[in-house]
């Protein structure tokens, strides 16, 4: 099994906004977060961006807190947001929010999860609400909602039809999880990772953990 990574994006609100709002949901979740302070056990790793008006933040997995912290700052911030997924160091999806209200569902490879016609049909993501949604022309970001068109090898091996890339400029060619940083970008956000491009670390201490 590969990688594993989930990353919130917030837009509409600037990083004083997002940041009050951050700690904020925290306390009520009983989690205490100190804002650029290198995580040491027993903290978390927490890392936030700040791009264009786009908020993003990057948690571990930690038994659920982290859906809570997350989902929380969508309800107290009240604006448009994702949760981006990449996958088992294989594909890449999203969920699209206003509020604490889903309003779309995309995955490169549904198939990947299941061959149900239903749960394929509701991951095929809608191109047009998301550049409504957040205000970015869908001729920038069209080209990311494609099917990778996954088939089987055999029982153990699988490989993707769609190749080359979505757009020019981006760096990861389809069948690439890592296309999930394009599309953040695409999004006007930046990799919460990338501490060497301007992201932030912060320590996140669990409940009993303080």
């Amino acid at each position: 099994m590969g990688a594993r990574l989930q990353i919130g994006v917030f837009r509409e609100c600037d990083r004083s906004r997002f940041e009050l709002a951050l700690e904020t949901v925290a306390k009520e979740l009983g989690v205490r977060i100190t804002l650029d302070e290198a995580p040491s056990p027993p903290a978390k790793d927490c890392r936030t961006a700040h791009a264009q008006g786009v908020q993003s933040i990057y948690l571990p997995y930690l038994s659920g807190v982290e859906h809570q912290l997350i989902t929380g700052l969508g309800r107290k911030l009240d604006c448009a947001w994702m949760m981006l997924y990449l996958q088992e160091g294989s594909i890449w999806e999203y969920r699209l929010y206003r509020a604490d209200r889903c309003l779309d569902n995309f995955s490169v490879a549904p198939q990947y999860w299941t061959d149900s016609k239903e749960f394929t049909a509701q991951r095929r993501g809608n191109p047009r609400l998301l550049s409504e949604t957040w205000g970015t022309p869908v001729e920038e970001l069209q080209r990311y909602i494609a099917d990778w068109q996954m088939r089987d090898i055999d029982d153990d091996t699988f490989e993707f039809a769609l190749k080359g890339k979505a757009y020019p400029h981006d760096r990861s060619d389809y069948g690439a999880p890592n296309q999930v940083f394009d599309f953040l970008q695409a999004l006007g956000g930046m990799d919460p990772l990338n501490i060497l491009a301007g992201a932030r670390q912060h320590a996140l201490y669990l409940p009993g953990c303080q």
